[in-house]
C-alpha cells in the first residue's frame, strides 16, 4: 500500500469517527443493544459473558443467559471486553468495538480490491462505498457481532487471495482459522467458511489430481474447526445451558432454513430482496446492482474478475439459501463488501475512459468522487447528526442524561423494569433492574416500570394494572428520548 493511499485511509476513518462517534456516545440502545452490549462488560468484571438483567426461565426464550450467554457465539464480546478495558464501560464503548472492526474491514475491502482490481483509485472508491454505505455503517456503529463476523470472515478471503492460488500451508491455515474465527463470533460465519472451501474445491489454476484440491479443503476446514473450537471451554461449564440457548436462538429461529428454503428458493430471495432494498435504499441498490453485471460480464475471461465475481454471487447466494426468511439486514455487510469491490473497479474503468477523452484525470476523478459521495447521502443518518448538533446542549436530546434524569427520581433500592433503551445505563449505575419484555418470570415483585408505548405492550402488563406516574420526554420528537414511568396499582409507596 503505498503512503497516498494510506493516508486516504486514515482520511476516510477519521471522518467516520468524527461523524459516528460522537452520536454512538449519545444516542439511546437499539436492536438487541441492550442483550449484546452488555456482555464485554459482564466479562471484563466477573470474567462472565452474561446478561445480568434478563432472569428468563422459560426453555423456549433465552434461558438462562443470566448465568452464562450462549445465545451466540463469544468472541465478539471478548472483544468488546478489551475495549472496555482501555476505553472504560458503557454502550458507546461497546459500539466502539464495531466500529473499529469496521474499520478494519475497510482496510481489507481495499487491499482486496487493490489485488483484484489492479487499480488503486477504484480500490479506494470501493473502501469509501463501503465504510459509507448503508449496508456496513449499520454493524460497524452497533453493539452487535455482526462487524465482528464480518471482519473474520473477509480476512479469511483476503488470506485465500493472498495465497495467490498456491495452496500452501501457511495461508490455508491462516484463512482457516479466520473463518473459525468468523464463526466465533456469529453462525453467519458459516458463509465465508463455506465460501472458501468451494473455492479450494473448483477454482484456480487447472488441476488434473483432485487431491490436492480436497488435501488443501481440509486443511481449511480443520483450521476454521480450530478456531471455533475454542468456544469449547466454556460450553463445558454449562453443556445443558448451551444446548438449550443455542438450539433455541440458532438453531430454531434461521428462519426457514436452508431445507426448507431449498423447495421454494424463489419465496427466500423474494423476502431477501425486499430485505436488501430496504437496507440499502434505491441508490445504493441500484450501484450494486449495476456492478454486479459489470463484474459477471468480465468473470467470462480468466482473471482477477472472476475470482471477485465467484466471491460476490456465492456470498450472496450462500447467505439467502442458509438463512432463509430470517431478518438479514445486519449480515449484509459481508456480501456487499464485495460487491462495493466492483462497484470500485466499475468507476474506475468509467474514470479511465473519461480520462483518456478529456485529458484531465483530476477533474475526473474529482467528478467520479462526487458522484459517488452523493450516493452515500440517501439514508446516511444526516437528519440525525444535524438534529443532535443542533441540540447538542440540551440534555433531553442525550440519552444517557435522560437516564441520570430518570434515576434521580426513583429509590436507589427500587426494582425497576425498564425498556430496552436506558436498561444499561440503570445497571451501569448500580440500580436494580430487569427488563421489562420479562417481567412474567418475576410475578410481581417489580416497583416501578419505565417503558414507551411498543416496550407496554411487549411487558405483557394490562394497562389497567399501572399507574401513570410521570412523563419524560416528546414522543412526538424522532430524535429525543422518551418513555413514560408507571407503578403497579397495588404499589402506594410514595415516589422520592
Amino acid at each position: 500500500m503505498s503512503k497516498r493511499d494510506g493516508g486516504w485511509l486514515v482520511l476516510m476513518g477519521a471522518l467516520f469517527l468524527a461523524w459516528h462517534l460522537p452520536l454512538m456516545f449519545r444516542t439511546a440502545a437499539g436492536m438487541d443493544e441492550e442483550f449484546y452490549g452488555v456482555v464485554g462488560i459482564t466479562i471484563q468484571r466477573e470474567g462472565v459473558p452474561r446478561v445480568p438483567y434478563v432472569p428468563s426461565r422459560d426453555p423456549l426464550f433465552v434461558y438462562g443467559v443470566d448465568l452464562v450467554v450462549y445465545t451466540l457465539p463469544p468472541l465478539s464480546f471478548y472483544l468488546q471486553a478489551l475495549v472496555h478495558l482501555v476505553f472504560g464501560q458503557g454502550l458507546g464503548q461497546a459500539r466502539l468495538a464495531s466500529a473499529l472492526e469496521g474499520l478494519a474491514a475497510t482496510w481489507l475491502v481495499y487491499d482486496l480490491g487493490r489485488r483484484w482490481l489492479e487499480n488503486r483509485t477504484g480500490a479506494l472508491w470501493g473502501a469509501l462505498l463501503y465504510l459509507f454505505g448503508r449496508a456496513a455503517y449499520f454493524p460497524a456503529t452497533t453493539a452487535r457481532p455482526d462487524m465482528a463476523a464480518t471482519t473474520f470472515g473477509l480476512l479469511a478471503v483476503w488470506c485465500l487471495v493472498r495465497d495467490g492460488g498456491q495452496r500452501r500451508t501457511r495461508w490455508l491455515v491462516a484463512s482457516g482459522v479466520a473463518g473459525g474465527l468468523s464463526m466465533l463470533c456469529h453462525p453467519v460465519g458459516i458463509v465465508p467458511c463455506i465460501q472458501i472451501g468451494l473455492a479450494l474445491l473448483f477454482l484456480g489454476r487447472p488441476e488434473p489430481k483432485v487431491r490436492p484440491r480436497l488435501a488443501a479443503a481440509t486443511t481449511f476446514s480443520v483450521a476454521a474447526l480450530a478456531g471455533l473450537a475454542l468456544w469449547g471451554p466454556l460450553i463445558a461449564r454449562h453443556p445443558d445451558l448451551f444446548w438449550i440457548q443455542f438450539q433455541t436462538n440458532v438453531l430454531g429461529r434461521v428462519g426457514s432454513g436452508l431445507s426448507r428454503t431449498l423447495p421454494d428458493p424463489l419465496a427466500a430471495f423474494g423476502f431477501q430482496a425486499r430485505q436488501f432494498l430496504a437496507t440499502a435504499l434505491p441508490v445504493q441498490a441500484v450501484l450494486y446492482g449495476t456492478a454486479a453485471a459489470w463484474v459477471a460480464a468480465r468473470a467470462r475471461w480468466s482473471g482477477p474478475e472472476r475470482a471477485l465475481g465467484y466471491h460476490l454471487v456465492a456470498s450472496s447466494l450462500l447467505l439467502v439459501l442458509l438463512m432463509g426468511r430470517h431478518p438479514l439486514r445486519a449480515y449484509f455487510a459481508f456480501p456487499i463488501a464485495f460487491a462495493c469491490i466492483a462497484a470500485g473497479g466499475l468507476a474506475g474503468g468509467a474514470a479511465a475512459r473519461a480520462t483518456r477523452r478529456t485529458g484531465r484525470p483530476v477533474a475526473v476523478t474529482l467528478v467520479m468522487t462526487g458522484l459517488l459521495i452523493a450516493s452515500l447521502v440517501p439514508g446516511s443518518g444526516l437528519r440525525t447528526l444535524v438534529a443532535h448538533v443542533r441540540y447538542w446542549d440540551d440534555p433531553a436530546y442525550d440519552a444517557h442524561k435522560v437516564a441520570a434524569r430518570m434515576m434521580d427520581d426513583l429509590d436507589p433500592e427500587a426494582l425497576i423494569a425498564l425498556d430496552d433503551r436506558f436498561i444499561l445505563d440503570f445497571y451501569l449505575a448500580g440500580r436494580r433492574v430487569v427488563d421489562a419484555k420479562y417481567l412474567p418470570f418475576l410475578a410481581d415483585d417489580y416497583d416501578y416500570l419505565l417503558v414507551d408505548s411498543v416496550a407496554l405492550g411487549l411487558s405483557q402488563v394490562p394497562p389497567e394494572n399501572l399507574e401513570l406516574i410521570r412523563k419524560y420526554g416528546d414522543s412526538a420528537d424522532e430524535f429525543a428520548p422518551s418513555a413514560n414511568l408507571y407503578r403497579p396499582i397495588r404499589t402506594r409507596s410514595p415516589l422520592p
